[in-house]
């Protein structure tokens, strides 16, 4: 009797070990796949991506490196660097698997960024929350700024949201651009 209950107390411990270790990752800060969340601004990768492409996959990848910030915008129109007065329209999708939506309005008088409109659209409770702050503080930001050259750097801690303003503003550029002659 006392091997059974000696056996029985051993394999209740080989559980506890396995169920210890199958769990150890659940603490994980990084997003889950499929959430298409922000990464924090601590993250191991800030956005310090090209706006070179319109479309593709930026380097804010963070914990997990699977996990990564696919931009898809309108290809743009070449950049003038001498821009219309008016407001600029955009959407494009961002996060992982593009599965977030960014649309973005911004306004222009005399080159400078006059008034900005964003408003990213997503599933995610974690995109959701770093969204609503991407858009609490991007005015401050932009607005009475150059529109040539600017870009930002991870606004609020939501850094894939910023990477698809920073997209969003490059296709700015090429609608609000002055062609020569056409002045």
């Amino acid at each position: 009797m006392n091997s059974s209950v000696t056996k029985n107390a051993a394999l209740a411990g080989v559980g506890v070990v396995a169920a210890s270790l199958l769990l150890a990752g659940c603490g994980s800060s990084a997003p889950a796949a499929g959430d298409n969340a922000d990464l924090q601004s601590n993250s191991t990768a800030n956005s310090s991506s090209s706006s070179a492409g319109t479309n593709g996959t930026n380097g804010s990848a963070g914990a997990d490196e699977n996990v990564s910030n696919e931009l898809k915008f309108p290809d743009a129109k070449a950049d003038t660097g001498t821009y219309g007065d008016g407001t600029y329209t955009v959407s494009g999708h961002y996060g992982e698997h593009s599965a977030s939506t960014l649309d973005v309005s911004v306004t222009v008088g005399a080159g400078k960024v006059t008034a900005v409109g964003v408003k990213p659209t997503t599933s995610s409770a974690i995109s959701k929350k770093y969204g609503d702050d991407f858009v609490k503080a991007v005015s401050g930001e932009v607005v009475g700024k150059d529109l040539k050259d600017l870009k930002l750097s991870v606004v609020a801690g939501a850094s894939w949201t910023t990477d698809a303003f920073n997209q969003a503003l490059v296709n700015v550029r090429g609608e609000a651009s002055v062609q020569a002659g056409a002045q």
